[in-house]
Order: structure tokens, then C-alpha cells, then sequence
């Protein structure tokens, strides 16, 4: 595809082998050539064995902003790219739980990408590519998988939590060139109201600090002017 824009859809996928045994591929939607496709706004609820909610095969130029992801199974991929370059994954929300779905056969025809566990995983001659504001909670072990071959990708300011890892911590990463940096665990903003001060004057600064957790009570709030810190205060 080019140029497509793939907008306000629900994607409901569950492979059943038997009464007793789920199937083993899930896919929610293939982007296979696909150059500058939009892929927006859209829900995937999703199990089985073996889970590719989006996968990017050899595809550059595309855009995945504001989707939410649920998925049940025993492998689980968020989004997995294989020769994927210069994608932008973008405020998508994921949130993959683990569980006895049954074994993945081998086939003649199984994928490309090896089954596995990651919110987003990025592997051969994937470049470029950049993962920012997403939230992603994952019962794997890791949150984003970047191999050895995944060269030049930005990982930045996600909202992340694996089995046991938080943030940074939970990027897996095999390459040196990749940027990893500013990952946490809640997503968190701060609005100050207007102030009058005079030069040389103490002055007051309210604020409200909202997060995606009940729990603010370790929080420190730093004020800058620039490159100047001003003061900190803990929030209450």
C-alpha cells in the first residue's frame, strides 16, 4: 500500500486449533511494501499462540499513531518490524498479557519474524525508526526488543513496564548506535498558573502535577528558567 490511511477500525482476532488448544498465528494487520501508510486511531483485541498485532515487513515511511492494543496468548508482539526503516510509532497504547495459548507449529509458511515477546521489536535492517509516547505494559520480559541489526532507532520518553523491568531498563537493546534514553514508568505533566514577580523578589509559583498513577508522593518537581534552576519542590 501507499498512501493509505487505515483510521477508526476495530481489529478482533482469535485463532482457535480446537476445544482445548488455541491456534498458532494471529495477525491483525500486515504491512507488507507499504510506503507512507497512516495507521490511526484503530483497536486490536487479539489471541492465540502466536501474535503479530502489526507486523512492518519491508516497509518504510509509515506511521502508527494513537492505537490501542490488547492481546492475550503465549507469544505476544505489539509491533514487530523486519526491514522496517524511518517508521514512526507514536502514542500507542499496548498492553500484552501472557498466557498457556498452546505450542507454535512450524510450518512451511510461518513467518519471517521468529514468534516472540515484545511490545515493539525491531530486527534486520530495520533503521530509523522511532518509538516515542508510547505506553507499553508487558508481562515478558522485556518491553521493546531492538537486535543486533535494528541500527540508528529512537527510543524515547515511553511510558514502559515489563515483568520486572521499568523504563530504560526494559529495552532490550543489541545495538551500540541505537538512542535509548528518558523512559519511565507513568507518563506525568504539569500546568503553573500565571505569575507577577518583581526582579530580585522572592515570588510563589502554584501549580498542579497530574500522572497516570493515584500515587504522586515521590515526586519532585524541578523549576528552570532556561538552563537556570530556580528552586525544587515536593509535590503534595
Amino acid at each position: 500500500s501507499v498512501y493509505t490511511l487505515v483510521e477508526d477500525n476495530q481489529f478482533t482476532v482469535s485463532a482457535v486449533h480446537n476445544s482445548t488448544q488455541k491456534g498458532d498465528y494471529v495477525y491483525g494487520l500486515t504491512l507488507e511494501a507499504a510506503r507512507n501508510t497512516t495507521v490511526r486511531s484503530n483497536t486490536f483485541n487479539t489471541s492465540g499462540a502466536a501474535v503479530y498485532n502489526v507486523e512492518i515487513f519491508d516497509s518504510n515511511n509509515n506511521e502508527l499513531i494513537g492505537n490501542d492494543f490488547t492481546s492475550i496468548g503465549s507469544y505476544l508482539y505489539g509491533v514487530a518490524g523486519y526491514r522496517a526503516c524511518d517508521n514512526k510509532i507514536i502514542s500507542n497504547n499496548f498492553s500484552l498479557k501472557n498466557a498457556k495459548y498452546g505450542d507454535v507449529a512450524k510450518a512451511v509458511h510461518s513467518d519471517a519474524i521468529p514468534y516472540g515477546n515484545a511490545g515493539v521489536l525491531l530486527m534486520y535492517d530495520s533503521f530509523r525508526n522511532n518509538v516515542t509516547l508510547n505506553t507499553i505494559n508487558s508481562t515478558a520480559p522485556y518491553t521493546v526488543n531492538l537486535t543486533v541489526q535494528a541500527i540508528n532507532n529512537t527510543v524515547v520518553e515511553n511510558s514502559l513496564r515489563s515483568a520486572k523491568l521499568i523504563g530504560d531498563a526494559s529495552v532490550l537493546n543489541d545495538h551500540a548506535t541505537n538512542k535509548v534514553e528518558r523512559n519511565f514508568l507513568h507518563f506525568t505533566t504539569a500546568s503553573m498558573s500565571p505569575i507577577k514577580a518583581t526582579v530580585g523578589q522572592p515570588f510563589t509559583i502554584n501549580g498542579v502535577v497530574s500522572a497516570t498513577t493515584s500515587d504522586l508522593s515521590n515526586i519532585t518537581v524541578q523549576l528552570k528558567m532556561g538552563t537556570t534552576l530556580l528552586g525544587t519542590t515536593i509535590v503534595s
